[in-house]
């Protein structure tokens, strides 16, 4: 499996990055590393980078955010690729989160402003990911 765009980014910050498989098989899926707790895999093809797994590693220890690994994955997809590279990915509920999928539909439809090209599945351009204190206070604003 050739070298991907990202991996530079990311080992340059202090990520430990390895080649991510298909299940217990050689077949190469992508790339992955871990950060706060979840580990995420993920593929670049062009402009498109595919996250083909998201998951906590710790079993849901402490208050991390499980989103925190995704905000990194956008900052080297901003960095590397730019504004108008895109995210893409399906959204399911990780094990044993108190979000169902169907809300997490939501939020990323309503916060972040993903489209969904096909059902279940999110595009967001990397320029258009926001930080979570950024929709905190857009959810203010919307309260009131």
């Amino acid at each position: 499996m050739t070298c991907d765009p990202l991996t530079d980014w990311l080992q340059a910050r202090g990520y430990v990055v390895s080649p991510h498989f298909l299940r217990h098989s050689t077949l190469p899926l992508g790339w992955k590393f871990v950060h706060g707790g979840c580990e995420l895999a993920w593929r670049c093809e062009g402009s498109r980078v595919w996250i083909v797994m998201l998951r906590r590693i710790d079993g849901r220890q402490g208050l991390g955010n499980a989103f925190a690994v995704l905000y990194v994955l956008a900052a080297a997809v901003l960095a590397v690729l730019g504004p108008h590279a895109c995210l893409y990915g399906q959204v399911q509920a990780m094990a044993d989160s108190p979000l169902l999928a169907a809300r997490m539909e939501r939020f990323y439809r309503h916060w972040t402003g993903a489209a969904e090209p096909r059902p279940g599945w999110f595009e967001l351009e990397a320029g258009r990911v926001c930080s979570l204190q950024s929709m905190r206070k857009r959810q203010k604003i919307d309260r009131t």
